[in-house]
This record gives structure tokens, C-alpha cells and sequence, in this order.
């Protein structure tokens, strides 16, 4: 696993969730792992990649997808993928399970971030790869 990838309309969140990392001592270990959190614009991905190419590219180059509130119109939509592509073993995706809340409410954000950090840190021993989605804060 290779890290975080954050959803496109989640740049401003993942900011505020490598902030909370770094104050509280998380950043370092996660580095030391070598868990990167990375957007579209660093890994080079487009923003408007339809959800079944974007869940293929995480599954392929190692990326646990962070995702809001993708679509769940049509075959290629995330939750149309999850449903006919996922299998045990493969990474989950994680999805902020309230945006706006975490925008508005920094002890929510924080439980957040530190759940997320936990969920890496299994994830790099291959935990949590039994369920296709995991909504954070749990």
C-alpha cells in the first residue's frame, strides 16, 4: 500500500487532516511506514476520472481511495463497482462519513484524522481488507 488518495473534492480536507497529523506526532510515523497522503494533482490523476477507471488505478498502484460522496448513478458508479469488483484482500475505500461536520467541527475532524492514521496503520499489515467501504469517523 502506498498511501491515502484523496478524492478530489476532498483536497481541503486532507490539508486540514495532515495539519491534525502532524500536531499530533501521527505524520512522522506514518512516514516512517512509508504511508504517503496524496491528491489527484500528486499522482497525476485527472479530476474527472469516472469511478470504475479511478477504483482500478487505486487497486493497481497501492492507493487506499478517501472519498466523500461519489455518484451512485450507472454501472461505473463507485458504490456499482464496490458492488460487482471488490473482493476480500483488496484495499477498502474510506469514506468521510460527514463533510460538512467535519468541515464545521474541529473535535469531529480530529477523531477523523486519528481513525484514518489507525485504518492506515492496519491497512499497512493488511487489516480491514475484509469490507469494501469503512465510514470514518466509525
Amino acid at each position: 500500500m502506498r498511501g491515502l488518495l484523496a478524492d478530489a473534492n476532498l483536497e481541503g480536507q486532507l490539508a486540514y487532516i495532515r495539519r491534525i497529523h502532524a500536531e499530533l506526532g501521527l505524520s512522522s510515523l506514518l512516514n516512517e511506514l512509508g504511508v504517503v497522503l496524496a491528491t489527484f494533482q500528486d499522482v497525476h490523476f485527472s479530476r474527472d476520472v469516472d469511478d470504475r477507471t479511478l477504483w482500478n488505478d487505486c487497486q493497481k498502484l497501492g492507493w487506499v481511495l478517501l472519498t466523500d460522496n461519489r455518484n451512485h448513478d450507472g454501472n461505473d458508479s463507485l458504490e456499482a463497482v464496490l458492488r460487482d469488483s471488490w473482493q476480500a484482500g483488496r484495499l477498502p475505500v474510506l469514506t468521510l462519513a460527514n463533510k460538512r461536520r467535519f468541515d464545521r467541527d474541529a473535535e469531529y475532524a480530529q477523531q477523523a484524522a486519528i481513525e484514518l492514521a489507525e485504518l492506515l496503520f492496519g491497512l499497512t499489515n493488511q487489516e480491514f481488507c475484509e469490507v469494501p467501504r469503512i465510514y470514518v469517523p466509525r
